[in-house]
């Protein structure tokens, strides 16, 4: 049942609440972000500029990743945890764009990093590099256009918020196919050498460990 409070109680109906609804949202960008990032477990790619050791590379990619997987789980709790206070409809909403003002700053360092990591000196590397520039590219231009979204959510009653709030789930959705179809797009660029230099790397490791 759809309260008049945006607090969640854990009811089997809360996710139909404002905060209900905002914690499905953030799990929804949670799996964006670790489908980008799984694309480094299944076929490593990069950034832009001068060639680099494919091994230097490939270290440099995994730390920026896996930082900013850490970094948005990180954020992601916070956010729970705040939205769980909200005591109304303009609390859940100003929580929410900026959790994803975070995440449109964190995304543009990882974006930054994986650049400063250069092309891999590998065949395809020009290509690789460009594949994981434009698939955080479009992460970091995706959750922009959701913080202008969400800016503009009703708070005027409960049932706009929601429909509005499931307008938005499926913009989601679309981020999140348009970013997988970037990096599923380049596995055919995937080189053996490539494969050993990011084997050969403990914060590759770590990375896929945790993934």
């Amino acid at each position: 049942m759809v309260t008049d409070t945006p607090h969640v109680t854990g009811a089997p109906d809360a996710a139909r609440t404002p905060a209900g609804h905002a914690r499905l949202l953030v799990t929804a960008l949670l799996l964006v972000v670790a489908l980008a990032a799984a694309a480094l477990s299944t076929a490593p790619r990069a950034g832009a500029a001068p060639p680099s050791p494919a091994g230097g590379w490939a270290k440099a990619v995994c730390s920026a990743i896996g930082s900013y997987k850490q970094d948005v789980a990180k954020l992601s709790k916070t956010f729970g945890k705040t939205i769980g206070r909200s005591k109304s409809l303009s609390e859940v909403k100003t929580g929410f764009t900026s959790y994803l003002r975070r995440n449109v700053a964190r995304a543009h360092r990882a974006l930054a990093a994986i650049r400063k990591a250069g092309i891999p000196n590998v065949p395809n590397g020009p290509a690789i590099a460009a594949a994981f520039s434009a698939g955080f590219t479009q992460l970091e231009t995706g959750f922009t256009a959701l913080v202008t979204e969400v800016q503009t959510l009703p708070t005027d009653t409960v049932a706009n918020f929601n429909a509005a709030v499931q307008t938005l789930e499926g913009h989601i959705n679309d981020l999140q196919t348009q970013n997988q179809a970037i990096f599923t797009a380049a596995q055919p660029l995937e080189t053996p050498q490539l494969q050993r230099a990011v084997a050969s790397q403990a914060a590759c490791k770590a990375f896929q460990n945790a993934s």
